[in-house]
């Protein structure tokens, strides 16, 4: 009766355990965040900001640089705001989340100007035959709510400018 019971009892455990993996439908995928690269205003000091040109969009560009899935990221935001990024995938979807994490009202991170941010998000495993979709998320502590700045299929050399 023991051993039966026990045979059970693993069965149950190997079957949570392979159900309850974060994302298991996703990483079959393979697309893995290997590296975050900041720039634009995310590297100036107060000092040496600009404005960002108006004709400056909010924007999404994917290319492949040797086996790597590069999605270069860009948003008008105010001046001198600190950001944290994370990005996960859920459901065949590739969410970026840019969070500002000042800690507004408490604190006034911001300058007086607008600035254009960007980021490169360098993932390794993509494989062109399974597509994800993308959303770019901000999450703004003077809202209320994150924000959806662009969403859409990944599309490889492709400029996806944003609506924010």
């Amino acid at each position: 009766m023991k051993p039966l019971g026990f045979l059970i009892f693993l069965i149950v455990f190997t079957f949570l355990l392979t159900s309850c993996s974060s994302d298991e439908g996703d990483s079959a995928m393979g697309v893995r965040l290997v590296k975050t690269v900041a720039g634009g205003c995310n590297l100036k000091q107060p000092d040496h900001l600009k404005s960002a040109p108006a004709e400056e969009r909010d924007t999404v560009i994917f290319s492949i640089r040797s086996d790597t899935l590069v999605m270069f990221t860009g948003i008008n935001y105010i001046c001198c705001a600190p950001f944290k990024t994370e990005t996960t995938l859920r459901n065949e979807t590739l969410f970026v989340t840019l969070t500002d994490t000042c800690d507004y009202p408490g604190q006034n991170c911001y300058c007086k100007c607008m600035c254009y941010y960007t980021w490169e998000f360098l993932y390794t495993g993509f494989q062109n035959g399974k597509v994800p979709k993308y959303k770019v998320i901000l999450d703004d502590p003077r809202q209320k709510e994150p924000i959806l700045i662009m969403e859409g299929t990944i599309q490889l050399n492709a400029y996806h400018p944003g609506n924010f």
